[in-house]
This record gives C-alpha cells, structure tokens and sequence, in this order.
C-alpha cells in the first residue's frame, strides 16, 4: 500500500507494500500500526485500519476517545 502524503522520501523503508497478499488471501482486516498517522483505507473490500496510538504529544486534545476506539470493530463496519 502506498503511503498517501509521505512525511519524507525515506517512507518506503518502513512501508511494505501488501496490496497483492491482501488481493489474494482476502482477509476480513487487516490492521497495522506504528506509522504515528491516522490512515484507514480499503482494499477488494477489506478494511485496512491504523489502530497505532503514537506518541502522547501526538494526540490532539479531546482526541483520547476516539483512539480507545479506534481498535474496536462493531458489526457492519
């Protein structure tokens, strides 16, 4: 998966691009993280969700909830 703005021009060091397994093995999810940036996408229909919490100065004020929910998957989502 390409990383959508890249912070600089060494983010393919520590992005793998999975596209072609999630085509072929179809998961339900994929979740990854430690990318410090919010980024959820979908790929053939699987929802590919950052659930990474970053660093404390990283979250934005009154941001706390929505990263304890971030992780959580509710029927129909």
């Amino acid at each position: 998966m390409a990383v959508s703005d890249p912070i600089s021009g060494i983010s393919a060091a520590f992005a793998s691009d999975l596209d072609g397994w999630i085509e072929t093995h179809l998961p339900d999810y994929w979740f990854f993280g430690h990318t410090h940036r919010p980024l959820s996408v979908r790929i053939r229909g699987a929802p590919v969700v950052n659930v990474s919490l970053g660093y404390p100065d990283e979250v934005p004020e009154g941001g706390e909830a929505e990263l304890l929910l971030r992780g959580l998957i509710f029927p129909g989502a």
